[in-house]
């Protein structure tokens, strides 16, 4: 019944602070807002829909005169033919080819970003010109690469087994695919992952709301502190009551903001809204758990108001809320940092979910995020068993 009684009263006590309220509920939904300002159409444009690839095509005339028909890479019309017949499963032409009248005005659209790429024809001998290396320049350039092959099959084969020249070019004619595409997951657009952050973020805030609740338990912090030590209530049980209250309030929170996101933004999470809030509960009772811990910890006001906001801020910066690349970027210099840091596990578990589904990794970040809420509940437990009074 005194479990009931302080759950209910901690759970009152929490929706009545105004800063909580503020923090913990509304300005998620304004910095969701903001970053939808900022690139919600690049979450919700679709990551695997292709986008035809723009090259160029120019000829350079030898000074010693027009080339042998067929020399070097072959017939310069029959490549520019092979370039308008591919085309993706969906019917999309795969290369958008503009041709130019010289080599220096292929090289300016390639430097003005008009085009990804052009092909040079210099006396029958193609080559291609990329400004960058990527996904596309590779495409283009398998595609010169395997018409080179091509012509140098067809040209030995005329030489030594003429007979055979007519069945060879049919093989050819034929798309064969060697390869079998392989995705191991949905995906997702990069920009996801601020949201992603941001929800990381909410759920850290949570850690205020233990460091308040901590203060009216205390007796060395304030006066209700004092007659609450003072009554006969199990004071174990009753953190741990108060813990559960602030993590139904946080979680609720978090569910306000995911549904503001995903039904008045219209921003997708790529899962189920009660797969996504179990992480969000999760990652509530983990900014509880580092909440009570602060409050257990730090007596001076000041210190239980800079801790719980510094941690908070500084594991959502670690976890990509301000730049995306960050939490790649602690993965490449210091790993273990990742594999500690609460928001950073809590994006990733997010992420896992939303683009594999709940797989070995999903579930490592779950218990990873579980046993920070064990590990820090039983510091305070040993903490708090061991504090005494001289007087009340």
């Amino acid at each position: 019944m005194m479990f009931f009684h302080v759950f209910c009263y901690q759970l009152k006590n929490f929706s009545r602070k105004k800063y909580i309220i503020g923090w913990n509920l509304l300005f998620p939904l304004v910095l969701a807002t903001a970053f939808y300002i900022g690139f919600g159409h690049m979450v919700t444009e679709d990551p695997n829909s292709f986008q035809t690839i723009t090259a160029g095509y120019a000829e350079v005339q030898p000074v010693s005169g027009t080339p042998e028909e067929g020399t070097g890479s072959g017939n310069a019309e029959i490549f520019l033919k092979v370039l308008g017949q591919l085309q993706t499963e969906g019917g999309q032409n795969l290369i958008g080819l503009t041709r130019y009248d010289s080599e220096k005005e292929a090289r300016e659209a390639l430097l003005d970003g008009q085009i990804e790429g052009y092909y040079l024809n210099e006396g029958g001998e193609l080559s291609l010109h990329i400004r960058e290396e990527g996904v596309n320049s590779t495409i283009l350039s398998q595609i010169l690469k395997q018409y080179r092959s091509a012509c140098t099959m067809e040209k030995r084969i005329a030489e030594n087994h003429p007979s055979r020249l007519l069945q060879t070019i049919a093989g050819l004619s034929v798309n064969r695919e060697y390869l079998e595409e392989y995705t191991p997951g949905r995906q997702i657009s990069p920009y996801l992952q601020f949201f992603f952050a941001l929800l990381a973020m909410s759920s850290m805030y949570a850690s205020w709301i233990a460091t308040t609740m901590m203060e009216s338990m205390c007796a060395n912090l304030s006066e209700c502190g004092k007659r609450f030590e003072s009554s006969g209530a199990g004071k174990f049980p009753s953190i741990l009551a108060g813990a559960l209250a602030g993590t139904i309030f946080q979680t609720v929170s978090n569910a306000i903001t995911v549904l503001y996101i995903e039904y008045v933004l219209r921003i997708s999470f790529q899962a189920p809204f009660p797969e996504i809030m179990m992480i969000m509960g999760l990652g509530s009772a983990v900014g509880i758990g580092f909440g009570i811990l602060f409050g257990t910890l730090f007596q001076r006001e000041a210190l239980r108001v800079a801790i719980p906001l510094a941690f908070s801020m500084v594991s959502s910066f670690l976890s990509g809320l301000m730049m995306g690349q960050m939490k790649q970027l602690v993965e490449n210099a210091v790993p273990v940092l990742n594999r500690i840091n609460p928001a950073a596990v809590f994006t990733d578990s997010l992420y896992v979910l939303a683009s594999y589904g709940k797989n070995r990794q999903y579930w490592l970040d779950v218990l990873s995020m579980a046993g920070m809420v064990i590990v820090t509940l039983s510091i305070s437990a040993v903490i708090l068993r061991r504090r005494q009074y001289a007087s009340i």
